[in-house]
């Protein structure tokens, strides 16, 4: 398997939710005051392109994870995500706060580049 996200190679991580069962489509129910049901749905154009790992698998250095915040802090950027053979352009979904997160392998008081991350997870937004 092959993920790479703006030139940078990551490792064997997985969609939360896999594109092909995302539809783009959101939708909101209202009610009126005499409880008559008013429905409307929208296309929102982005999926949820966020990639995770594991507690035992996706496991990722410090290395790596100075390199993404490096794309992840540039507003307004898209970037190529090529996943499997498949290509996206995708953002850093800053929506929910902090896009990146991952949990130290081996808890140590000085952190090396070298030293591994468990639990990735990166959140991303695409087309």
């Amino acid at each position: 398997m092959s993920i790479v996200l703006g030139g940078i190679t990551l490792p064997a991580l997985w969609f939360v939710t896999p594109p092909y069962l995302q539809t783009g489509i959101i939708g909101a129910t209202l009610y009126a005051d005499d409880g008559t049901p008013i429905v409307s749905a929208g296309d929102i154009g982005e999926l949820d392109l966020s990639l995770m790992g594991g507690p035992n698998s996706g496991f990722i250095t410090k290395a790596v994870l100075v390199l993404l915040k490096a794309l992840a802090v540039v507003k307004d950027t898209t970037f190529t995500l090529s996943y499997e053979g498949d290509i996206y352009t995708v953002r850093f979904k800053h929506e929910d706060g902090n896009p990146i997160s991952a949990n130290l392998l081996v808890g140590r008081p000085s952190v090396s580049d070298g030293d591994y991350f468990n639990n990735v997870l990166i959140k991303l937004m695409g087309e």
